[in-house]
């Protein structure tokens, strides 16, 4: 099974709603060019324990030394040590998750273990478990620095599956449930409330998971690749000095499962742009292009990122199609719109054509992104 119960962690003050605002902040991907943001947090975290204490935000990769880099992330380890009697644990369970995003909407998602023997981030991967746009190889070496000498994880990894009929979700809701925990998230980013599945209800979750259509292709990893791609790689790095790794708590990675369905998930395009190029020739090459994959936005990125290896210039990615079309009325620069990538067919798309290009669609804005809350021991 790639998707099973787990022990998960989380502080023994997590029915305290004050607490929980503070321990719990966004993905470390998040804001990676607003340092005010990370500053508030400090400030609402103060001295306070908390899940600051123990990521690397991405925006420290380009303002810090390699020596302040390797000092916060001792102080990670340390930290993690320094928490390690400040938990409860949840033995043998998933989580239900509710998260009500700034909109109002609410997404269900369901907390549990992936297993990374089925999992491959690798191009040309046919696992069950599989990325949904390319990985940035670079991105990878600063987190196993972390995660090697991590003694727990916190996952902001949501991965995606297809069930049209919300037939996983659906059931859930039908059961009594018991609520862990339910708070407001700092900076206005919504709220977040967990319930227990456990003992037959995790039964009913296999049962489900097991009759999906598609055994072949189950989950794609929808946000956090690079997250599940360190995981994996550390798991790698203990099979080569490890006998017993089949039964290594890093041979999985805490995760949430989102139905690709989810009524608040929204899919929302990003856009390209080309600087210093003549447009008419561009334009005249792309006439002479031959498309062969599903989505219109891989067609346009291979086509864009052969165009540059060939004449040169530079490529930019845009959320906004005003901003996009702005932008292209510059000389020597063309706008491209996207297409917003279908639900339907998307697996379908992978499983034809493999991953998709970067920056091919978002899950949301920044805010609804997945916050840390949940811990798992991976040592």
């Amino acid at each position: 099974m790639c998707f099973k119960e787990a022990d998960i962690m989380l502080p023994k003050n997590y029915a305290d709603q004050k607490f929980m605002q503070k321990w719990a902040v966004i993905a470390c991907d998040q804001y990676t060019s607003d340092i005010n943001y990370w500053d508030k947090i400090k400030n609402i975290a103060g001295d306070n324990m908390s899940a600051l204490n123990l990521i690397f935000p991405e925006i420290y990769l380009e303002r810090e030394s390699e020596i302040e880099q390797g000092e916060r992330i001792k102080n990670i380890a340390a930290n993690m040590k320094k928490y390690a009697g400040d938990f409860v644990c949840f033995e043998r369970a998933m989580f239900l998750i509710e998260r009500k995003l700034k909109s109002g909407a609410v997404r269900t998602g369901l907390v549990g273990a992936v297993d990374l023997e089925h999992y491959n981030y690798e191009k040309g991967s046919r696992t069950k478990i599989r990325s949904t746009e390319e990985t940035v190889i670079s991105r990878i070496p600063p987190r196993v620095k972390i995660r090697e000498n991590a003694d727990f994880e916190m996952p902001h990894v949501m991965i995606l599956y297809d069930d049209a009929q919300d037939i996983l979700i659906g059931g859930l809701r039908e059961r009594e449930l018991e609520k862990i925990y339910d708070f407001e998230l700092m900076q206005d980013s919504g709220a977040v409330r967990a319930y227990l599945v456990d003992g037959a209800n995790i039964d009913y979750v296999k049962s489900i998971i097991s009759g999906f259509k598609n055994q072949d292709f189950l989950f794609a990893v929808g946000d956090g690749n690079h997250s599940l791609a360190t995981a994996k790689a550390c798991y790698e790095n203990i099979k080569k000095s490890t006998q017993d790794y089949l039964n290594h708590p890093a041979r999985y990675a805490l995760a949430e499962i989102v139905n690709i369905y989810d009524k608040s998930l929204e899919f929302e395009p990003i856009h390209r742009i080309m600087f210093d190029v003549d447009p008419q020739h561009l334009q005249a090459k792309l006439r002479e292009y031959n498309a062969e994959y599903a989505l219109q936005v891989k067609n346009l990125q291979v086509f864009l990122d052969d165009y540059l290896e060939k004449y040169g210039g530079r490529i930019d990615y845009i959320h906004g199609e005003r901003e996009v079309l702005e932008l292209g009325e510059a000389e020597r620069a063309v706008a491209f719109i996207c297409e917003t990538v279908p639900k339907a067919g998307f697996f379908e798309a992978i499983e034809k054509d493999g991953v998709l290009p970067r920056k091919t669609f978002s899950m949301g804005e920044a805010d609804d992104k997945r916050f840390y809350v949940e811990c798992r021991n991976i040592k």
